[in-house]
């Protein structure tokens, strides 16, 4: 089988290439690589779409409203994936309604036939995420993912976790964790307490062998199930948003 063409991943709007249909915006290089190695097990050509790596939640959304915004960009394709981990905020919903702000901002920029702020409201996301189709051709389609799964509080490495699924590999995870949580106990550990699942995961990845492998790595090597359920909805959605 020919190795299907990778996806481009890109640090800033400058590299944006203008003959790229769509674009997925994540905060940072972590999702990016997961990202290429699960469009590469699944044999998706993602060849006219590009990764931005935001590097972290608040430049997002502020490169997406600037994205959005200009009128040097064309493209019918818009991901944003978002973490689910800021304690002040009320999870799932905070993060959509941050989203949906920068669209109602944005919505001069688009046919008024069609109200963006309407189609949040109006759409619930489920397990394989939100996205908007507009059924004007110049309009963009707009998906959503929100880490880890859209319904829990989290982040990457949540995802990551539960990739994980026989009873062996959950019982490691569950052992993990309370390595992690008696080491901070003792004082051995001084991660923040939002951080835990990266501390979990890492520990995991350190028993397996190769010890301590990168997320993209571990995913390739399957120490990390690409076909997990979780991936599977990942996949749909990725598709869906991008028509792949």
């Amino acid at each position: 089988m020919a190795q299907v063409a990778s996806i481009k991943i890109i640090n800033n709007l400058n590299e944006f290439d203008h003959s790229k249909i769509g674009i997925l915006f994540v905060e940072g290089i972590d999702e990016c690589n997961v990202i290429r190695v699960l469009l590469q097990k699944y044999d998706i050509n993602s060849e006219n779409i590009v990764i931005l790596n935001c590097r972290g939640k608040e430049n997002l959304t502020k490169i997406l409203a600037q994205f959005l915004h200009s009128d040097e960009y064309s493209y019918q394709y818009v991901g944003i994936i978002l973490d689910v981990d800021d304690p002040k905020h009320d999870g799932i919903q905070a993060c959509l309604q941050s989203i949906q702000n920068i669209f109602n901002k944005q919505q001069q920029h688009y046919d008024p036939a069609f109200n963006y702020r309407k189609q949040f409201t109006a759409k619930k996301i489920t397990d394989t995420g939100l996205v908007i189709k507009p059924q004007n051709y110049h309009l963009p389609h707009v998906g959503v993912w929100l880490m880890p799964n859209n319904k829990d509080n989290g982040m990457l490495e949540d995802f990551l976790m539960k990739l994980l699924n026989s009873d062996l590999e959950k019982n490691a995870i569950e052992f993990a964790k309370k390595c992690v949580e008696e080491a901070q106990t003792k004082g051995f550990a001084s991660y923040k307490p939002t951080h835990q699942s990266k501390a979990i995961i890492h520990t995991y990845l350190s028993w397996q062998d190769p010890t301590g492998a990168p997320f993209s790595q571990a995913l390739q090597n399957k120490t990390l199930k690409h076909d997990a359920p979780l991936a599977q909805n990942f996949i749909h959605w990725l598709k869906d948003t991008f028509a792949l």
